[in-house]
């Protein structure tokens, strides 16, 4: 973590993938968003780690050996590695059930995975302590200042989603509450002079207007 931190504020990322997987450069360079880093970053390198694999004598695919190869910008041959990221997939995979094989513990809903894959990396990062590092990665990268316990976790996952909550509930009952008016309706006065005479105190009728029935 802390080597991550100095290239990123030197602007040395190397990003380096396993090019068994990816034929080419450019269509990952578009996913990544090269073109796009923040400006702190001026210098933007690419690299592939080719593995030449080979089969032994049981005919068992062993890697003979691993082509380092600068594809974009001037990265660093000694940090052209999967190995750290490979170490964080074991250890997801390793830590998290969900990512069992041959289990009923797979996610059936994607949002449930997602929620579960965060808490996962929260707790690596921040509540669990590194054997190397003697100390969580979020404290190592100036992220935090001690080491989250597991009530801190669940009472900021508790206030994220009663903020959540609320802010969705205040979003529908705007939408469908509608003001009332603060004064009743009001209309200008008729004069008296302009008020209509009701027929039967208006000696000119002798009867009723037609249409009347009394």
């Amino acid at each position: 973590m802390r080597r991550t931190r100095r290239r990123l504020k030197s602007g040395r990322l190397v990003v380096a993938l396993l090019g068994g997987f990816l034929a080419d450069a450019a269509p990952c360079l578009d996913r990544l968003g090269i073109d796009h880093f923040p400006d702190h970053l001026q210098v933007h390198q690419f690299a592939q780690l080719v593995k030449i694999y080979d089969s032994d004598f049981n005919r068992k695919d062993i890697v003979i050996r691993a082509d380092k190869m600068p594809l974009y910008g001037d990265p660093d041959p000694a940090h052209i590695s999967t190995s750290f990221i490979e170490s964080s997939n074991l250890h997801m995979r390793m830590q998290n059930r969900r990512y069992g094989r041959l289990t009923n513990a797979h996610s059936k809903k994607i949002a449930n995975h997602c929620h579960m894959l965060a808490i996962g990396f929260m707790f690596y990062n921040y509540a669990r302590t590194h054997m190397t590092l003697k100390e969580t990665p979020a404290q190592a990268a100036g992220l935090a200042d001690h080491r989250w316990t597991m009530k801190e976790l669940v009472e900021m996952m508790d206030a994220h989603f009663e903020r959540k909550t609320e802010a969705e509930f205040e979003a529908a009952f705007a939408a469908k509450y509608t003001s009332q008016r603060k004064l009743p309706r009001a209309y200008p006065p008729t004069p008296k002079d302009e008020l209509p005479l009701p027929w039967y105190l208006d000696p000119k009728t002798e009867q009723p207007p037609e249409g009347l029935d009394l």
